[in-house]
């Protein structure tokens, strides 16, 4: 007589994480620029975020206008240039990122790059500082140092990573993501730099004088994102050992594993769903898994 486990159905497909928490950043992004196209330079200069009034909030412990300052200032560009080279370089790491933290762990890093990467601005260009500051910038350096923390690949996609179905029960599976990597993440980041370089000249030049970020406080906004991220990884390590990439892409297949995937389907969903070669997860899951859990068809 079969087991009960031979009648259990294996799911038809894996759908891996969407960046929704990056895409609702662009989409403020957009909202901000709008509302600023219809209050005009006043608005953003009380949108901004200004150091002496983060010191005048956090004496009168009014918290909730203080992040409402940060959230403001963080996506309000000053002007569609500045929106359009922002979004795309917010997408390119933010979904990458995403697609490996998951979307809670993602959203953890981002309120907390957000916040703290405006604290540090603050102390340094001192609380009594009357320069104004807009834009993602610091969000952004936060989300590439989250990103180096993965030990960059070769190559990375130029477009950002859209998560695609892994379906397995069809004729033509889905091509593998990284046959669309095309450029060295480290052209992008030097491109980021440049591009921030170029900001600095285009506030400077505003009738109301705006700055994105100051080089130290970047510096600052990167290293916080590194440590964040590697926090948000060994909380989900689990006793696993290696590169974070290599915790995370264990951590799939486990749980891949536990849907009643094949050990072969699980190394191929792991590998689309983490934008990783499928060899190196094959390698990783050989050498370094320990104790992994049987599908119960295979149990049985």
């Amino acid at each position: 007589m079969p087991s009960p486990h031979e009648f259990i159905r294996k799911p038809a497909q894996v759908d891996p994480v969407k960046p929704w928490i990056t895409a609702f950043m662009l989409l403020t992004m957009v909202y901000m620029f709008y509302t600023e196209s219809q209050h005009g330079m006043l608005w953003m200069k009380m949108t901004a975020f200004a150091p002496g009034k983060f010191q005048l909030y956090n004496l009168q412990q009014q918290y909730v206008p203080m992040l409402s300052m940060m959230f403001g200032a963080t996506f309000c560009p000053a002007n569609i240039w500045l929106m359009l080279g922002n979004a795309y370089f917010l997408w390119v790491f933010g979904s990458l990122v995403e697609l490996r933290l998951g979307l809670g762990r993602f959203l953890c890093l981002a309120v907390f790059a957000m916040i703290g990467g405006w604290v540090i601005q603050a102390y340094e260009a001192g609380l009594m500082s009357t320069g104004l500051y807009l834009g993602p910038g610091l969000l952004i350096s936060s989300v590439i140092g989250s990103y180096l923390v993965f030990f960059p690949e070769k190559k990375i996609n130029p477009g950002g990573t859209i998560g695609r179905s892994t379906k397995y029960f069809k004729n033509e599976p889905n091509p593998d993501p990284s046959a669309s990597f095309g450029i060295s993440p480290w052209v992008i980041i030097g491109a980021f730099i440049a591009y921030q370089v170029l900001c600095h000249f285009v506030l400077a030049k505003m009738t109301v004088h705006f700055e994105s970020m100051s080089l130290p406080a970047a510096f600052g906004a990167f290293v916080l994102g590194m440590v964040s991220c590697a926090i948000l990884v060994a909380s989900a390590s689990r006793g696993i050992s290696g590169n974070p990439l290599k915790i995370l892409a264990i951590k799939k297949y486990r749980q891949l594993r536990a849907l009643d995937f094949s050990h072969e389907e699980s190394i191929i969903g792991t590998s689309r769903m983490m934008s990783c070669p499928e060899e190196q997860v094959r390698k990783w899951i050989a050498k370094g898994s320990g104790a992994l859990p049987q599908a119960p068809s295979e149990q049985a």
